[in-house]
């Protein structure tokens, strides 16, 4: 059996192809394929442990062929729909021609697709949900002091203590994102970082938040991770929680306040203080406008001019334009050729000097090459074949075989 996680990575790997997202976004269903791809992202640390286990309990075996199943499933959608569908999408006048007589049947397909999406993403969902029924919602964890499961937004949340060992191909980016934070207009401004899912956007964020250059600048530094499913008042009250100094009555009268009370104490707190509030993984021009009034922003208030800055990471341009308008994202870019091969030796042989050995490199260099620079992409399949040594092996992975990558 080729193992879930071989699965669901061939299905990540295939849908960060830019000839497929090209085809995606011309259709107007990123935002659906791109829940996807969050969706299986954040299986990934249910995956290995899963596959260990199944064959000693059967809900766990039952869980794995669920997602296996859907994996396959939206993998057999984006192949149906590239290789018969989009050929109707030509350019010139005979393309002209052809969209014309057949923009019925387009815009059929597109809503066809659209809805088959929301399909496996409803279905994504109650696979992920259904952990909890079956019992194994602590798959991929040591278990935890409390009875009850992590909820989805527990699991996508991110800590800047948790660096990545092998930061690679963002030294150029770090620089850059360190003189922005550190130097400049003294206003408070927003930086933002934009890419793609799995480009590394949080990995290089985190490093720059704990740059020596960067905590010699700033009086006062917090990470906020937001993510998709958020509760303002509950991020609001772990700023507070988490760095302020509150006496106890004080902090029972935090528990009663609004939304608006919060982000009012939020900004009390920072204000006359040189801060740098990151917000990581922020979705929507609304989830912005929910807290950005907890960072102090006057320019009649001399100590507000004083350099801080809102750093946020995000994948949608639009939003990082909204968040500030004056300040220019930064678009952080795919790795390139030796810097994608580069991190892939060093998470699939770690014990062997980050070196591939020769008999395993044709393989090596055509599933990075499949990876089309996403570093998260080359990061999870190195970690999973790092145990891999053997050409039989990695074959019955489900990655390759004697002509390379398996299509």
């Amino acid at each position: 059996m080729v193992a879930v996680e071989a699965v669901v990575l061939q299905l990540l790997i295939k849908l960060a192809d830019p000839l497929i997202k090209e085809v995606i976004s011309l259709y107007e269903v990123d935002d659906k394929v791109e829940l996807i791809v969050t969706q299986f992202t954040q299986m990934q640390c249910f995956l290995k442990d899963a596959d260990a286990k199944q064959e000693g309990d059967e809900r766990v075996k039952n869980w794995v062929l669920d997602v296996t199943d859907a994996a396959y499933g939206a993998e057999d959608l984006i192949d149906t729909f590239i290789f018969k569908v989009a050929p109707l999408n030509r350019t010139g006048f005979v393309g002209r021609i052809t969209r014309y007589a057949c923009i019925l049947c387009e815009l059929k397909a597109r809503y066809q697709l659209s809805s088959e999406i929301e399909r496996i993403n409803n279905k994504i969902r109650v696979i992920s949900e259904s952990r909890s029924t079956f019992g194994i919602q602590n798959i991929g964890q040591e278990a935890r002091t409390s009875s009850a499961g992590p909820s989805l937004q527990e699991w996508r949340l991110t800590s800047p203590l948790d660096q990545e060992p092998d930061f690679v191909g963002f030294e150029k980016d770090l620089e850059i994102l360190v003189d922005r934070l550190t130097k400049g207009e003294l206003r408070r401004c927003v930086v933002s970082v934009v890419g793609m899912g799995g480009l590394g956007k949080t990995t290089l964020t985190k490093k720059v938040y704990n740059e020596t250059r960067v905590k010699a600048r700033f009086h006062f530094r917090a990470w906020i991770c937001l993510s998709q499913e958020y509760d303002v008042k509950d991020v609001l009250k772990k700023i507070i929680d988490n760095n302020m100094v509150l006496s106890e009555e004080e902090s029972k009268k935090v528990e009663k306040m609004d939304v608006f009370e919060l982000r009012l104490k939020v900004s009390e707190y920072l204000k006359g203080k040189i801060y740098l509030m990151v917000v990581d993984d922020i979705w929507t021009n609304e989830a912005w406008d929910a807290i950005k009034g907890a960072f102090p922003l006057n320019d009649t208030l001399p100590d507000v001019e004083n350099g801080s800055r809102v750093m946020i990471t995000t994948r949608n341009k639009v939003v990082a334009l909204h968040a500030d308008a004056q300040s220019l994202p930064y678009e952080l870019l795919t790795l390139g050729k030796d810097e994608s091969w580069n991190l892939f030796c060093r998470k699939a042989f770690p014990g062997q000097g980050n070196v591939c050995p020769d008999k395993l490199k044709q393989f090596g260099k055509e599933i990075v090459k499949k990876c089309h620079g996403v570093a998260l992409a080359i990061v999870v399949i190195g970690a999973l074949l790092s145990t891999k040594k053997e050409e039989w092996e990695w074959e019955n992975k489900g990655f390759c075989n004697r002509e390379g990558i398996k299509q």
